[in-house]
């Protein structure tokens, strides 16, 4: 189940490109290479969005995942993983790029949003994350002034293919779910008080907060 109806970016009078923003998770090595990627829940998401991006659902694709390893950004890794289709897919890679990014969700997409806005591409926002994640995607963007929306990748991977449905399942279990639902219902609540007015300023207290706790647990 996706949470909106994908309209076709050229469909009615938007003259606006439609704008996917994927969210990167986690990372991993491949024991015989070395080689560093995007985690299965990574891969997941990663999927749904190069889907969307192929079938015409968005026009251009943004990674956005700014905390490092190696001294590299997240999106980086994740755009490497992606570039791996490009024989596949060659008139799509081209339209997929990385954009600056904080150390978690808010301060990825708070950097992300003021490098599309400097490009004029912050409209018909569209992110690329799992379902349990895309609730507080969007309340950030709308606390940052945006309107967007979020598609839940597993959904769109889970039927690409049998090998996929197994990847999911091994990627998003109930045990996942749950744990990762409980750590939303907290940061949620964090978050809420960026819903306090405030005259004359935007505060966001609740997004710095959360910012906070990540670098915290980092250290």
């Amino acid at each position: 189940m996706l949470s909106v109806e994908l309209p076709s970016p050229h469909e009615g009078k938007n003259s606006y490109p439609f704008i996917g923003l994927l969210l990167t998770a986690g990372l991993q090595t491949k024991q015989q290479s070395e080689r560093i990627e995007p985690d299965l829940e990574g891969k997941v998401r990663s999927l749904g969005a190069l889907h969307d991006l192929v079938n015409h659902h968005i026009d251009h694709l943004f990674i956005v995942g700014g905390q490092k390893l190696q001294g590299k950004p997240l999106a980086e890794y994740y755009a490497d993983y992606l570039k791996r289709f490009e024989n596949r897919y060659p008139a799509v890679t081209s339209r997929i790029e990385t954009l600056p990014g904080g150390i978690e969700t808010g301060s990825d997409l708070h950097k992300a949003v003021k490098t599309l806005a400097g490009r004029n591409l912050d409209h018909n926002l569209r992110v690329y994350t799992t379902s349990f994640h895309g609730p507080r995607a969007v309340k950030i963007l709308n606390d940052l002034g945006y309107d967007s929306s979020y598609v839940g990748t597993e959904h769109i991977t889970r039927t690409r293919s049998p090998h996929h449905l197994r990847e999911i399942d091994r990627a998003v279990t109930d045990e996942f779910l749950k744990r990762m639902t409980e750590r939303e219902k907290t940061i949620m609540a964090l978050l809420k008080l960026d819903g306090i007015p405030v005259i004359g300023k935007r505060i966001l207290p609740g997004m710095k907060l959360v910012e906070i706790l990540a670098r915290v647990q980092r250290t």
